[in-house]
């Protein structure tokens, strides 16, 4: 979305949605929430920054069975972190009570980030070239992607409590946005991918 920023020629507005998936199931199993709130975040503005824009706001949707408010508590601390790191502002949000359709300590989340590129620096596949050299960036582990398969493949851990696998699964997904940052200032970035 093209806005009116005078410090940029072509202020661009670049926003995404996302959400965490099914480890959320895991976080109600455990009852670890905080986590999960920066994945949130962070499945949202890692794929913001791969336009080279900066993340500027946030919305979280929260969706419960019941709310129970020292959970909410503990998820929406985590976005809160997770925002203050990303250099975004949380600006509002919605909790929704939905006992038809969750049930006992089920849930669900939603983000909405809202960035802005100046579009003359814009990064992406446009710009890679031949001889270009690839950076990789480590993750914090299995980020929130996939988490019906991870379910199904650490079943028995899960089951048992293991708590090494717990702390391993439940491990929040990094934010990439003052690492991304920090590149562009001191290289040349052609294109970015948050995998």
């Amino acid at each position: 979305f093209r806005a009116d920023f005078p410090e940029m020629k072509k202020p661009c507005l670049v926003t995404c949605t996302d959400g965490v998936g099914t480890k959320v199931k895991l976080a109600a199993q455990f009852s670890r929430y905080d986590g999960v709130g920066q994945d949130l975040v962070a499945m949202c503005v890692n794929d913001l920054i791969c336009t080279g824009g900066r993340p500027l706001l946030f919305l979280d949707y929260y969706a419960v069975a019941k709310l129970d408010l020292k959970t909410a508590k503990q998820f929406l601390n985590g976005v809160k972190k997770a925002c203050v790191l990303s250099d975004s502002a949380l600006v509002g949000g919605e909790t929704a009570e939905m006992p038809g359709v969750y049930h006992n300590s089920d849930f669900d989340c939603a983000g909405f980030a809202v960035g802005v590129v100046d579009e003359d620096k814009r990064i992406g596949s446009h710009l890679v070239q031949a001889g270009d050299v690839l950076l990789g960036i480590s993750s914090s582990g299995f980020h929130s992607n996939g988490y019906s398969l991870l379910r199904k493949v650490f079943a028995a851990e899960i089951e048992k409590g293991d708590s090494r696998w717990v702390q391993i699964l439940l491990e929040p997904t990094a934010l990439y946005v003052q690492v991304m940052k920090q590149l562009m200032q001191n290289i040349e970035i052609h294109a970015a991918a948050h995998i």
